[in-house]
Parts: C-alpha cells; sequence; structure tokens
C-alpha cells in the first residue's frame, strides 16, 4: 500500500509540473529593445541627426499587458548633445503612440510606460531628434527596458533589455546649406520629396538616402546643388518604388570639399496592398476576413482587449469565416498576416446573441 501510495504521489506531481511548465510556456511576453543607432556620426555643432530605437515583443503568443513595461532612452548628463527641443516634442516613430511618455531635463531622459498592449510578434521604432551642443569625441547613449512587473514576464530574455550608440559632435563651421523644410509626401504608390534652401555656400550635391529600419541607409538617388545661393532653392525628388510599412527619408547634403550634414528624418507608411477587410462589425455569429486580391491568410489570431490569444487560425481563405458564438460579448483585437508576411490589426466588437 505504502509503495502504492509513493508511486501516486510521484505521478502527481509530474502532472502538476507538466502544467505548470506549460503554463509558463503559454506566457512568453519578451519585451526587446532590437536596434538603436544615430542617423549620423560626428555631427557638427548646432546641427541635428536622429536616434532610432527598435523596440519589439518577441513571444510568439502573449501580448505585453498595458503598463508593465518602461522604455527609458537616456542622453549623456554632461549634453554634448541634447534632444531637440528639449521635451517630448522630440520624439516621434511608429511606436510613440504605444507609450505614455516624460521627459526629465535634468538627466537628459525620456521614459515612456506602455499605454496599450503591445501583440507578440509586433515592433516599430522610437525616435529622438538630437542636436550637437559641444564638440566631443564620443559621448554613449543608453536605452533600458523597466520592467514594472517582472512577473509577467516569466520566459523573457533579459539580454535584449539594453542597448547603447555612441556621437561625436564636431566644432561648428560654415554651413553649407540651410534647409528650410525638407517634407515626404505619399502620391498614389509613390513618395513625392521635397525640400528648400534657404542659403548655400560650396554646396556641391544631395544624395538622396533611404532606409527600411532607420538604421541602414542606402542611396536612392542624388541631385546637384546650386553652389552658391542667397535666395530660395526648391528641390524636389520622387521615389517610384517604396515598400509595403514604414519608409524612412533623409538627405545627405555635401559640399564642394565632401564634408557633409545629414537632414533631419522623414517617415512615409504604406498598409498592405492587400485590401483586408472584417464583416460585419459589430458582429454576432460567422465574422468574415476578406482580402481584395482573394489571397490566402497566414494566420488570424483572436485576442482579448488586454492582449490574451484566445485562438489562432491558419491558412485562413479570403472570405473564411471566424465562428464568434464560442466568444462572450466584448471588444476583440485581430491579428492578420497575410501571404507576404505583413500583419495588420483589425478591432472588433462581439454582440450578445
Amino acid at each position: 500500500m505504502k509503495k502504492y501510495l509513493v508511486i501516486k504521489t510521484i505521478i502527481i506531481a509530474l502532472c502538476l509540473g507538466s502544467m505548470i511548465n506549460k503554463v509558463a510556456a503559454q506566457n512568453d511576453a519578451d519585451p526587446a529593445l532590437t536596434n538603436m543607432g544615430f542617423s549620423a556620426s560626428p555631427i557638427v555643432v548646432a546641427h541635428t541627426a536622429t536616434l532610432t530605437v527598435g523596440f519589439s515583443n518577441n513571444g510568439f503568443t502573449t501580448a505585453i499587458a498595458t503598463g508593465t513595461v518602461g522604455v527609458n532612452i537616456s542622453l549623456p548628463g554632461s549634453a554634448q548633445y541634447t534632444a531637440s527641443p528639449e521635451s517630448i516634442a522630440a520624439l516621434s516613430g511608429t511606436f510613440l503612440s504605444k507609450f505614455n511618455w516624460t521627459y526629465n531635463s535634468t538627466t537628459k531622459a525620456f521614459l515612456g510606460i506602455n499605454n496599450q498592449p503591445i501583440l507578440a510578434g509586433t515592433s516599430g521604432t522610437i525616435l529622438v531628434n538630437i542636436i550637437g551642443v559641444t564638440p566631443v569625441a564620443l559621448a554613449t547613449s543608453v536605452t533600458s527596458i523597466q520592467r514594472l512587473n517582472p512577473a509577467a514576464y516569466p520566459n523573457e530574455d533579459v539580454n535584449n533589455n539594453n542597448l547603447s550608440a555612441t556621437l561625436g559632435v564636431i566644432p561648428g563651421t560654415t554651413t553649407p546649406v540651410l534647409l528650410l523644410d525638407f517634407n515626404a509626401v505619399k502620391q498614389g504608390s509613390k513618395v513625392q520629396l521635397s525640400w528648400k534652401t534657404s542659403s548655400e555656400v560650396n554646396s556641391n550635391y544631395f544624395d538622396i538616402q533611404y532606409s527600411r529600419d532607420g538604421v541602414n541607409w542606402s542611396s536612392i538617388g542624388t541631385l546637384a546643388a546650386a553652389g552658391n545661393s542667397s535666395i530660395e532653392k526648391s528641390y524636389g525628388f520622387t521615389h517610384n518604388t517604396p515598400a509595403v510599412g514604414v519608409n524612412y527619408y533623409r538627405l545627405k547634403q555635401i559640399d564642394i570639399g565632401n564634408a557633409f550634414v545629414n537632414s533631419d528624418i522623414r517617415t512615409v507608411t504604406f498598409a498592405s496592398n492587400t485590401g483586408i477587410k472584417v464583416m460585419p462589425n459589430p458582429v454576432v455569429g460567422k465574422l468574415y476576413v476578406i482580402s481584395s486580391t482573394g489571397s490566402t491568410f497566414t494566420s488570424v489570431g483572436v485576442f482579448t482587449a488586454d492582449g490574451k490569444l484566445l485562438g489562432n487560425y491558419y491558412k485562413l481563405v479570403s472570405g473564411g469565416t471566424i465562428d464568434m458564438t464560442r466568444y462572450p460579448a466584448g471588444t476583440y483585437m485581430l491579428k492578420i498576416t497575410d501571404a507576404q508576411g505583413l500583419t495588420e490589426i483589425k478591432t472588433i466588437v462581439k454582440d450578445k446573441l
């Protein structure tokens, strides 16, 4: 009898351990910093650059819950370069609105607390406009993730919670180009870039640069500059092949001696060309997921409003349905991934039967 009780106890312990491990494995939210870098280094005193920080939820199923994660972007306290302006107005980026931001002028640091769930597998950027103040060989900025509720991330990879980047500042010289403005505007399936200068001294040409992540840049064209001018000059360039998602643009202003200054970054976003629709909304029974191209969706995930995954539907054809009668009345989010791996988030309301 004792032997039977011992065996039974071991079996129960193993089952409980398996259940605990399964629950832990399902809670895989992983707030992560994916990249951090400046658009140029060094920069000239009184000239600007952009600091790009990439943030992602590296989990496969679990959303980052509202109010559980902070992102701290710390600039050098000695202020060889600072945010421009020194307020949250210096911030932009595709993930800016997912956080509530404050700025500490004493420590030269931005702190953002997430104000909404961040679904598994989603990522974006936070951009900080920087201006050079005093010359320095290199000064370091640091971004770190603050886990406000560490228990919410039992499977987190803590090795991706901290990144740093360095920026040099050199003494100011005669500015070859005084840039009045720089704009990037969507025109159909293309992007129209336009800029104006108020004066130019020994300016050579503009290198129009493009990036998909705000860190790695390539040239998509050049335009000759005026050389020397004291009147307003206008320039334009069309990018014919922007990608689906976020497109980043900047100008590299190069003078006759090959010195250069980079402009601020502009972004233009193109939504997925699948033309995804969900209907009816609100819904009671069957929810139809439709693509204007008729393509098959890789997956459609149903999440609660606070980001908890309820179900995944794979290889759903355009016009396929999800039975919403199994879910109680309330607000839900659909994470729809198309055949190209692009993701769209749709909010739906489930009415009572």
